[in-house]
């Protein structure tokens, strides 16, 4: 947007709050994972919102590990707090407005600070550096391995066989080159499987069967979360007419989902779609007898999905 307009939509933010986060340090990909979290919450007027990691990641720009990485910075500065919700694959993000609990970064050094770390560098033997290069890169992998855990650990629906699971994941997974983020974009797959959802999770296999198989690899079904959007829908628009989860329209609802790009295949591009359709007051019938329901949202006009043209923003000053 060329020109963008207060109108269109802000973000409350207090000045005091700005201020003192200017005073502190934070990490850049800290930072721009915490204008999301703003964006979020204060942009809908909210205290926390559930955000789910791939929206982080396709908001940011960053891959999903450093987006999981500055997360984890802000949680430990205190500058948010993450509550991962009981039997729900979401996480909730919360600002700490309180900045006296905050926890700054240690602050840069001195001249005089770092002079003496390059004299003491410079003095120190070679094999003594090498020694303490290779030690602190062992620490940070120990440390990569122990957080990327805790995050598919989190996200995985069965609890059982832990120990197991830790051991196969510091034998097999290789966070600098990738591992962790295919674990995790196969495993939200392996969630909407029919296998995984039927008779209560009965089918899910342990967490260190599915790593030690390495099943991330396997190409699930093709699953389309037909209820999930139904009831996201109906959650998020009480003010539309309610449907009926029909044959014709769950094949609307496939013809969309195969037809948005990969990144917007996801509850999270829905759930942004229908709070723009809640802006909108010509959707919600404010400007006459009219008003749209999730039939005519998943329906075409024109040769385009009335949907792609909400998210197009066609009707968001109407």
């Amino acid at each position: 947007m060329k020109n963008p307009q207060k109108e269109d939509g802000h973000t409350d933010i207090a000045n005091e709050l700005i201020e003192a986060l200017a005073r502190i340090r934070i990490p850049g990909e800290s930072m721009q994972c915490l204008w999301i979290i703003f964006r979020k919450t204060y942009g809908w007027k909210k205290k926390k919102d559930r955000i789910a990691l791939s929206q982080f990641a396709r908001m940011t720009g960053l891959k999903k590990q450093a987006a999981h990485r500055g997360l984890s910075k802000l949680a430990k500065m205190g500058i948010i707090t993450v509550n991962h919700l009981v039997d729900s694959q979401y996480v909730t993000y919360e600002f700490v407005k309180d900045y006296s609990k905050w926890k700054p970064s240690t602050k840069l050094l001195t001249v005089n600070q770092m002079v003496k770390t390059v004299n003491q560098m410079v003095n120190e033997p070679s094999t003594k550096r090498l020694n303490t290069k290779e030690s602190r890169q062992k620490k940070l992998t120990k440390e990569r391995l122990i957080s990327t855990f805790k995050s598919f650990w989190s996200e995985y629906p069965k609890k059982d066989d832990k120990k197991n699971a830790i051991k196969i994941w510091f034998k097999k997974i290789q966070p600098e080159n990738g591992t962790f983020e295919k674990i995790m974009t196969g495993l939200e797959k392996a969630k909407q499987t029919k296998n995984w959802q039927k008779e209560n999770g009965q089918y899910i296999p342990l967490p260190s069967t599915w790593l030690n198989g390495e099943r991330w690899n396997d190409e699930p079904e093709e699953v389309i979360p037909y209820q999930k959007l139904y009831n996201l829908y109906h959650s998020l628009l009480p003010e539309l007419p309610s449907v009926d989860l029909t044959k014709e329209l769950k094949a609307k609802m496939a013809k969309v989902w195969r037809g948005a790009a990969k990144e917007n295949q996801n509850l999270e591009w829905w759930k942004d779609t229908f709070l723009m359709v809640k802006e909108s007051k010509f959707l919600c019938g404010k400007n006459g007898d009219w008003s749209a329901d999730l039939n005519w949202l998943m329906s075409k006009k024109n040769n385009k999905f009335n949907i792609k043209k909400v998210c197009e923003g066609l009707y968001s000053k109407k």
